[in-house]
């Protein structure tokens, strides 16, 4: 049987934003005037991602992850390298192997896009290393599994429903 390639669902959310579905996960590209970050790729289920992405904002499009489980990291494959906070390096080699080359990415790095930086705040708990990414000027926070309207799974063994909960307080 043949099942034709899924097409994204695509949601503009304001200048220089775009939501992208795959499969209930929510994916961002985030772009700057000079160059914008695809946030997670999610489970893989359309060709193409990095097309659409610098298609939609016409630049040069960095691969930033939430943290590394299947559902995140799915079109990675279309990228040569990901930023990646490195408590997620073992389980993304486990899943995703050495195809893709691993950034360090680090609590309080700053991503300057021109005119829009992002700064990564480490937010442990769903799993070690997993990040959100704050857009101070714009009052965006893109929070991964962190902060959603479905119930975050705690129970993998790289979960810490303590850590989990001190993430949230410091967000709040």
């Amino acid at each position: 049987m043949f099942f034709p390639p899924k097409t994204p669902d695509l949601h503009p959310l304001g200048p220089g934003l775009w939501e992208i579905g795959d499969a209930g996960i929510n994916l961002y590209l985030i772009a700057g005037s000079e160059r914008a970050i695809m946030l997670d790729t999610g489970f893989g289920s359309f060709v193409g991602l990095r097309a659409l992405a610098e298609g939609l904002c016409g630049l040069p499009t960095l691969l930033v992850h939430t943290h590394a489980h299947g559902d995140h990291t799915g079109s990675d494959h279309e990228w040569a390298e990901a930023w990646l906070h490195p408590g997620e390096w073992a389980r993304f080699r486990s899943d995703r192997g050495e195809g893709v080359r691993l950034l360090p990415l680090e609590d309080g790095q700053r991503f300057d896009l021109g005119g829009r930086t992002l700064e990564v705040i480490h937010v442990p708990g769903h799993s070690a290393g997993s990040v959100a990414l704050l857009d101070r000027e714009n009052r965006l926070l893109f929070s991964g599994d962190t902060v959603m309207t479905q119930p975050v799974f705690l129970f993998n063994p790289e979960c810490s429903p303590a850590d989990f909960l001190s993430s949230l307080d410091y967000l709040a």
